[in-house]
């Protein structure tokens, strides 16, 4: 008697690739959801580093704008009091009413800055004593004429003034320029944050992809392959037994021409004891055709 040895085989789980597709893309949304709140405050930082960038270009311009008046201001003044044409009233007068508002507007704009606001306390008296000495200078030309305007009026006054205010103003304008270079310079530092940021997420995402594109290939291939053992195994298996079929064949057709062969009669029975097989001997001794005796009973 011999004994039957068995052995466990390891039961390999396949994942379905469907699945594999699905915590691919899982993982890749996730990661892009996290690089999306990483860098969020690296963008709003970037955002309104550029706002300050653009309120400090703005601020500049209000202070060029209320030095353009004053010159506009004092050039006309001078335009009326050697031509004595209204015109330049009118470009006197427009100046004048503007340089308020612009102020107002500037002293705003910089509220947080208590240098500019020092420097706006000073501005201003400077400009009111400005529009005061160009004021002065058309009502003279008005009531005592050309000649006697440019011989008794004190321009070199209205100069003082006038240089004074352009070095507030240069003062003014330089401090805009340091912050604009310092605001420029950290926008800058924030943009590259956001690029270093969402390019390592991009060579993630690229990374991933990859793998997952990896795998999947290397699935499909791997089912391809096994399709094909698969194959192979069932036409061996199918050749397998279309020659063993045929050696039964042969082996049957072998015995009943034996048996045919033989000098007495022979037939064959089931279970049942129905005839399987009778030779042409039994069939001409039991006095009936062979096909009618397979079959039927044989008691």
């Amino acid at each position: 008697m011999t004994g039957v040895q068995t052995c466990a085989l390891p039961i390999s789980v396949k994942i379905p690739i469907e699945q594999k597709l699905f915590a691919g893309l899982t993982v890749s949304a996730i990661i892009i959801l996290f690089i999306i709140l990483f860098s969020k405050s690296s963008i709003n930082r970037f955002y309104e580093d550029t706002k300050w960038v653009a309120h400090t270009q703005e601020v500049k311009e209000e202070i060029r704008s209320i030095l353009n008046n004053v010159i506009d201001i004092e050039t006309e003044g001078r335009g009326f009091a050697i031509t004595g044409d209204e015109v330049y009233l009118e470009s006197f007068e427009k100046g004048k009413n503007e340089l308020p508002n612009i102020i107002k507007s500037l002293r705003t704009h910089t509220s947080d800055n208590p240098s500019q606001q020092n420097a706006l306390n000073s501005l201003e008296p400077i400009i009111e004593k400005r529009i005061e000495i160009a004021g002065q200078l058309i009502e003279t030309r008005k009531t005592k004429g050309v000649q006697e305007t440019i011989m008794n009026f004190n321009f070199g006054k209205g100069k003082a003034i006038s240089d004074s205010i352009w070095g507030i103003t240069t003062r003014m304008i330089d401090e805009e320029n340091r912050l604009l270079k310092l605001w420029t310079a950290v926008r800058d530092e924030d943009l590259s944050k956001v690029r270093i940021i969402l390019g390592i997420g991009f060579l993630f995402q690229f990374f991933l992809l990859s793998l997952i594109f990896v795998i999947v290939k290397r699935d499909i291939t791997g089912r391809r392959r096994a399709d094909t053992i698969l194959r192979k195994l069932n036409e061996e298996l199918e050749d397998r037994v279309k020659e063993r079929t045929d050696k039964l064949t042969n082996a049957l057709k072998l015995n009943e021409s034996i048996l045919e062969s033989a000098g007495e009669g022979i037939y064959g029975l089931d279970m049942e004891g129905n005839a399987t097989f009778v030779n042409q001997v039994a069939a001409d001794l039991i006095g009936y055709p062979k096909e009618e005796l397979i079959g039927k009973g044989m008691h």
